[in-house]
């Protein structure tokens, strides 16, 4: 399942682009960010789990709930300075516009319960 996966867009300010990822089999997989963007480039590899269609359908119901945490967690933070420019958590401050909305990304998802 290596490259067939993978995929390369480059983000430009002011538009949008569209992908689409398809995956042949249900599994765990890595993947790696692609473009160096900084001295955390290393630090930018991921997991990606392929699930089932029913599975899937049940995961992203859980996706559009509210996120849960508290204001004075660290991890958030830690995020608010380092990753909000880019990224979005839903319900928190972090509202960055180019990276992707990260409001159920971690823990959350490594407990992911089917």
């Amino acid at each position: 399942m290596g490259a067939e996966l993978g995929g390369k867009m480059d983000m430009i300010p002011s538009r949008t682009n569209v992908t689409w990822l398809q995956a042949d089999k249900v599994g765990d997989f890595r993947g790696q960010c692609s473009e160096f963007c900084g001295l955390q480039h290393a630090n930018m590899a991921f997991n990606v789990r392929v699930l089932s269609k029913p599975d899937f359908e049940a995961w992203w119901d859980r996706q559009l709930l509210p996120t849960v945490g508290s204001g004075d967690d660290p991890r958030l933070k830690t995020f608010l300075v380092r990753c909000a420019a880019c990224h979005t958590i839903r319900g928190t401050p972090a509202g960055g516009i180019l990276g992707p909305d990260l409001s159920h990304f971690g823990i959350a998802r490594r407990s992911l319960q089917v």
